[in-house]
């Protein structure tokens, strides 16, 4: 239905109506996470352990954002974010979570305007902004206060698309264009998953745009530039990261067939969002030959039929297209990190697929009232479901204990579930639960270096110091460049009296991690306690 058939409601407009609903059943949805806290993944790290981002907007953390691959990622718009939420709410997590629920409804609304803006049709524009707010796959990208960089990239790269749309709907200019890339450097700078954006222009350009041509493609190519600068540049932070997993580690046949079951696991889980953990380890994602047979014949199969129609049902191609484009990145192809899949990742790549429904369901229902009638009383109820599992879906964001006790249901073999509760309830002082924890989580995956000084740490509060040094011995023999293990087993020679060796365990940390405070300060002290020690013995001889 076009807008210009669309009634009015309760007195607004119909795209004011719309609008206010969208934004309604955002904030309803997502209020919750309001209550929530921090967890204990990633947060640290992106928020409250992290000393650039709460030393606040000073010239060197801007630098330091522009300048560092922290964290094996360079997205500095996205420390600049958390760095003012700093400055404004300080460790109140109300305020991150506040920031996290408005750049989603801003998102709600822009892909609202894009989709209505290119192509006319107010309600089915609607209802892809609606499935879009409240699915519950896109729980993770909001209620995860370091999962702000993907909301960000959506909320530029939305912003660079709606430009470009401008740029080829009216006379073309050359601020429009400008603009348009503009937009999209800041959406590289927020997350690099943004390098598909030229992909998804020449998808407007063939639909709903139809402007697909020679001179269309030729446009794209500062973008595609960017593009590669980006790619470049995160390939260099993971790799002084160590994030990306070789092929020694992972053959390539392994990442081939887990990219063909993600894209027909995260089409499941759109219509069945069911068991949504926060990490999905590979090793209990093990599919069967069939099973990866069959994703592969579905995938060619749906891929063939958007080919055919492309002419009668050109959306079709358009929605599968961006389906499969925008997932590329994290398919799995580059592995980065143990994830088999994570459901932020879905979190803009979904919209081909709500097109694909919308356009489809509008086109089958026809003209007949009824039918129309029976559309709009079924996409109600959908939404309501959604709505209803994603409200459920928040709740197991409140902490790192009922985050990761639902990861550990949810999932099979799940060592990172079972190594952050272990870490939740050492912080809390329930040194027994987190051992219990910890040493579950060993039984899944043995290189666990985290694990390792954790329970190092536990040993050493025990006073059983033999264990102690065994454990950050085992840490550091999996990760030789963990400065924290370093720092730890300083810490147990110092009090066992063994400075020399105490000294040599803070250096090593010192120079794995130039700003790690705390290692400075025990160096300098036991650099002075060897300076002392040698002018006693100096004096005695």
């Amino acid at each position: 239905m076009s807008k210009k058939n669309v009634p009015g409601y309760c007195g607004l407009r119909p795209h004011s109506f719309i609008v206010l609903l969208l934004s309604l059943l955002t904030i309803i949805v997502f209020w919750r996470s309001l209550s929530n806290g921090f967890v204990n993944y990633d947060d640290d790290v992106y928020v409250y352990e992290n000393p650039h981002i709460q030393q606040g907007m000073t010239c060197n953390d801007i630098r330091w954002a522009f300048t560092s691959f922290y964290e094996a990622n360079w997205h500095p718009l996205t420390w600049l974010s958390h760095m003012l939420d700093y400055r404004v709410f300080g460790l109140d997590p109300r305020g991150h979570h506040f920031i996290n629920l408005l750049l989603h409804l801003l998102n709600v609304l822009l892909l609202f305007r894009l989709f209505e803006g290119m192509t006319g049709e107010l309600c089915k524009s609607a209802i892809v902004a609606m499935l879009f707010a409240v699915h519950p796959l896109h729980v993770e990208s909001v209620a995860w206060i370091a999962e702000r960089k993907d909301l960000l990239c959506a909320f530029w790269s939305l912003l660079t698309l709606i430009a470009y749309h401008g740029y080829c709907c009216r006379e073309k200019q050359i601020a429009r264009y400008s603009l348009t890339i503009l937009l999209f450097t800041f959406a590289l700078m927020s997350k690099p998953m943004a390098v598909t954006l030229p992909l998804l222009m020449l998808l407007l350009d063939f639909w709903p745009l139809k402007r697909f041509t020679k001179s269309s493609s030729f446009e794209k190519i500062p973008f595609f530039a960017l593009s590669a600068v980006s790619s470049l540049l995160t390939v260099m932070a993971q790799n002084q990261g160590k994030a990306v997993m070789s092929l020694a580690q992972d053959p390539f046949s392994h990442r081939l067939t887990n990219a063909l079951a993600g894209y027909f696991v995260y089409i499941r889980k759109m219509f069945f969002p069911q068991n949504l953990a926060v990490f999905y380890p590979r090793s209990g994602a093990a599919f069967s030959s069939v099973e990866i047979l069959v994703a592969a014949f579905f995938l060619l199969f749906v891929t063939i039929a958007a080919v055919k129609m492309r002419q009668k049902r050109p959306y079709f191609l358009f929605g599968w297209l961006w389906y499969i484009v925008m997932l590329i990145p994290v398919i799995g192809l580059v592995q980065v990190g143990n994830q088999a899949f994570a459901d932020r990742y879905t979190y803009l790549s979904l919209v081909g697929l709500f097109v694909i429904l919308t356009w489809f369901a509008g086109d089958t229902a026809g003209r007949t009232a009824c039918m129309k009638s029976l559309l709009k009383s079924f996409v109600a109820i959908i939404v309501m479901m959604y709505m209803l599992l994603s409200w459920n879906q928040l709740g197991y964001w409140k902490n790192g204990s009922t985050l990761f006790s639902y990861a550990a249901s949810a999932t099979n073999n799940n060592y990172v579930a079972h190594a952050k509760l272990g870490e939740y309830f050492f912080r809390i002082g329930d040194n027994k639960q987190a051992a219990q924890h910890l040493f579950q989580a060993l039984q899944y995956q043995t290189r666990l270096a985290n694990v390792y000084n954790l329970l190092g740490i536990i040993r050493g509060s025990q006073g059983n110091n033999k264990d102690a040094e065994f454990f950050y011995t085992v840490a550091l023999s999996i990760d030789p460049a963990m400065a924290r293990a370093h720092y730890n087993l300083g810490r147990l020679f110092w009090q066992e009296g063994n400075i020399n060796k105490a000294i040599e365990q803070f250096r090593q940390a010192v120079r794995l991690k130039p700003d790690y405070q705390s290692a400075h300060d025990a160096l300098l002290k036991c650099e002075k306690i060897y300076e002392i020690q040698n002018q006693k013995r100096n004096a005695i001889d």
